[in-house]
């Protein structure tokens, strides 16, 4: 809980990184690179807070880890199926990841694979890692989620019982909460107690993705209603929805909490003050990210192919 008071009190004082690119600027952005990475299947994608690297996984169970300016690529072999996420350390050479062989493991980035937890009886849907970069929540099919140490590759807590399985999750930055979605259902939980502290019942349709925003304020749900809901997690309330095309199937901020971007039948970049839509790009997506200081932007979809869109 102090770490979680000085998560929240550098949040509430933290400024947008240097070079911050601009709503003008992302509104130029175009497609700078399309790369085959994994056999064609439901890809996942996230791009380092600093690094210009971005790691990503897919069917046929690879994660690959690959530099967006050099091109160079490191392949994660143990996998045995799907992977439904990977994540990078802020600040570690680490990575997460998860699958559909019910596992969730943690990677050296130079391809070391460091532990296999195997705590979940069904896919592992989605990890997340907490502020402190010193734990990790797996979140699963079988109706858990388990909250794991990344240095000793052990579980410490798990959290069974839900009603349905869980189809994503996502901690929030201050570390005390975290964001599950399951069915067509919402909720977030205090991780200290395991209670059940908010329900947010609103989409027609199964959850697929949720992120809460860098400054702690704002929660981003996706679902396959063709919606992505926004929630002020202060006011515990729906108070603006985006209507899409197709399903959702991806979402997430910028560090600065400027722009949402958001994954379906299109790629899209929202600004978070009007909502208002700032570019949006042909290719379908199933896994989205930004970039540091939000200058570019890393989609992939279920062709298995990275692309990465930023300014010529």
């Amino acid at each position: 809980t102090s770490t979680s008071k000085e998560l929240s009190k550098g949040r509430k004082k933290r400024q947008p990184p240097e070079g911050q690119a601009s709503e003008e600027t992302v509104a130029k952005f175009v497609l700078l690179k399309s790369q085959p990475l994994h056999e064609a299947g439901r890809t996942c994608v996230e791009m380092h807070a600093q690094q210009p690297v971005a790691a990503s996984g897919g069917g046929g169970g690879k994660v690959v880890l690959f530099e967006c300016e050099g091109g160079g690529q490191t392949s994660f072999e143990g996998h045995t199926a799907q992977v439904n996420r990977v994540r990078l350390h802020p600040s570690k050479p680490l990575l997460v990841s998860c699958g559909a062989d019910a596992t969730s493991r943690v990677w050296r980035t130079d391809g070391a694979l460091l532990h296999t937890l195997s705590g979940h009886a069904a896919d592992v849907t989605d990890v997340s890692l907490h502020a402190t970069g010193d734990f990790y929540v797996s979140a699963s099919a079988d109706k858990s989620w388990n909250l794991n140490d990344i240095e000793r590759g052990t579980c410490v807590l798990a959290v069974k019982g839900a009603d349905e399985g869980y189809a994503c999750a996502d901690f929030h930055p201050d570390g005390l909460i975290l964001g599950t979605g399951t069915g067509a259902v919402v909720r977030v939980w205090d991780v200290k107690s395991q209670a059940n502290a908010a329900t947010f019942a609103g989409h027609a349709g199964a959850v697929r993705c949720l992120a809460f925003s860098e400054n702690g304020y704002y929660l981003a749900t996706g679902g396959a209603d063709a919606s992505v809901k926004l929630w002020d997690l202060r006011k515990l309330k729906n108070f603006h929805t985006l209507s899409l095309d197709g399903e959702a199937a991806a979402v997430a901020f910028d560090y600065s909490g400027q722009f949402l971007l958001v994954g379906g039948d299109a790629l899209s970049v929202f600004e978070s003050k009007s909502w208002a839509r700032v570019n949006s790009f042909g290719a379908a997506a199933t896994g989205v990210s930004f970039g540091a200081a939000a200058k570019s932007i890393a989609a992939a979809g279920a062709d298995g192919v990275l692309k990465l869109y930023g300014t010529d």
